[in-house]
């Protein structure tokens, strides 16, 4: 089976990250410091030093063999200018991180919500036609079921002791 390679970029229309369900973790969007100091004049400052914005992690996966990375592109020699002003300010730059992938199906909904939702936007590649199957979501109970399920008890009890016996 050939290598099915799949790449987004995560970036937001508002400069913000992207919780990625499949990992559970956050992934840092694009920042267009021009376009935040619309809404917040103090980032213009920031514009005057980073003019190309700090790029969005990058999910690469590999679907064919069930891997995928989250990449940093400030790694990139393209980046290196913006790489060493990010160092002078004693910002580390994350490592690219490897993960396994159980159901590729689950990656591919979670990039394709993303890409559809307007938080990323492919880069390499393209996402098959068929997404496959999303493992489903475990059922999960309303906290409020379970306070009124509790109430409900408490009220039982309440009247099986207050309530005179059954002759």
């Amino acid at each position: 089976m050939a290598t099915k390679l799949v790449e987004v970029s995560i970036e937001t229309s508002k400069d913000g990250n992207l919780f990625f369900q499949p990992t559970g973790t956050i992934l840092r969007g694009r920042k267009d410091f021009l376009r935040i100091a619309e809404h917040q004049p103090n980032a213009m400052h920031l514009y005057q030093e980073f003019r190309r914005g700090i790029p969005g992690t990058v999910i690469r996966l590999d679907v064919a063999n069930r891997k995928a990375w989250f990449v940093e592109p400030l790694r990139d020699e393209q980046w290196a200018e913006t790489r060493a002003k990010l160092k002078a300010r004693a910002i580390d730059i994350p490592k690219t991180e490897e993960h396994g992938v159980g159901n590729p199906a689950d990656w591919l909904w979670a990039i394709h919500r993303a890409i559809r939702d307007g938080h990323a936007k492919v880069t390499e590649g393209e996402l098959p036609k068929d997404l496959g199957i999303e493992t489903p979501a475990p059922a999960g109970q309303d906290p409020g079921d379970a306070k009124l399920d509790r109430l409900c008890d408490l009220v039982e009890r309440l009247l099986e002791r207050t309530a005179p016996a059954a002759k």
